[in-house]
This record gives structure tokens, C-alpha cells and sequence, in this order.
């Protein structure tokens, strides 16, 4: 049984860029982190690299690279790989809880939006930087002692905001 499983592509990894198969690192960090925070069984969760390519030249030219050293597959290529993963994890594990991780941005949504009816899944680099961000403006609002009523009134200040890059 699996309950949580953390899937990439590698090909957009925060501050690092296209890794390729070499992004399954951080889907193991981030079980790594339900483990330890959210008390999931560290035996019910699975890591998932989906090795579609790389656009990393460094890693297409290298002949001791792991993963596939072709260019990225795109398009309905691309969607028919992705929904074929969907298909078998929730056939397999109807209640398992899928989080897309480091996908380029062009796919984040564009998976977000087709899969959101049909599974148990969320991408991490949308959903959860703005779950975050909300429970930081709520716990602060409760650290006032003020009532949630007031919210409206609050001056929020944010620092350090990032861009989406498309």
C-alpha cells in the first residue's frame, strides 16, 4: 500500500534548473520531510522520477549520465506519458495522494488543471507556496489576538516575492 507518492521530471528543480533523472532527490527529500513532519509511514511512500529527456545540454553530452539523453519530450507526447502514470498510480492505489514536484512551469498548470477533478493530486510549487503563504497571514492575524473579521484592515507587507517564470 502506498499513501503518498512525490513524482518529477527533473526538469525544473528551484535554483538548479534541469537535472534530469538526477531530480529524484528531492522527491525523496520531500517524503523524507511528510515522514518526519506529518508522520506518514515511511513505508507507504514512493519516490517517482518520470525520465522524459533533459534540455540540459551539459547532461545530453555526457556519456555518464543515467538518465535519457535525448531532448525533453513535449506536446501530446509529453501528456499521453504523464496520463498513463495517473492512470496506473490511482488504478493501483485508488487513496494514494499524488504531488506533482519541480515540473516546468508551462506543465505545472496545464497538469494541475486536467487532473484536479479526476485524482488525489496537487503540485507543491503552486498549491503549496500559496498554502503557505495564507497560513503565515492567518497565524498572524491570530498572533494580533485580532478576530478574522479585521483581516480586510491588516497591512501585509510581502519581501522577497519571486516571478513566475513562463
Amino acid at each position: 500500500m502506498v499513501d503518498m507518492i512525490v513524482v518529477t521530471d527533473g526538469s525544473r528543480l528551484l535554483g538548479l534548473g534541469d537535472l534530469g533523472v538526477q531530480g529524484i532527490g528531492i522527491a525523496i527529500g520531500k517524503l523524507d520531510l511528510y515522514v518526519a513532519t506529518a508522520g506518514i509511514n515511511p513505508q507507504r511512500v514512493l519516490p517517482v522520477m518520470i525520465d522524459v529527456g533533459t534540455n540540459n545540454e551539459k547532461l545530453l553530452r555526457d556519456p555518464l549520465y543515467l538518465g535519457l539523453q535525448e531532448h525533453h519530450l513535449d506536446g501530446e507526447d509529453y501528456i499521453s506519458v504523464i496520463d498513463e502514470f495517473m492512470e496506473a498510480v490511482f488504478t493501483r492505489w485508488p487513496h494514494v495522494i499524488v504531488q506533482f514536484e519541480d515540473f516546468q512551469s508551462k506543465w505545472a498548470f496545464k497538469l494541475l488543471q486536467r487532473y484536479r477533478n479526476n485524482y488525489r493530486m496537487f503540485n507543491d510549487d503552486v498549491q503549496g507556496t500559496a498554502g503557505v503563504a495564507i497560513a503565515g497571514l492567518l497565524g498572524a492575524v491570530r498572533a494580533q489576538g485580532r478576530p478574522m473579521i479585521d483581516f480586510p484592515k491588516q497591512k501585509i507587507v510581502v519581501a522577497g516575492a519571486g516571478r513566475l517564470r513562463k
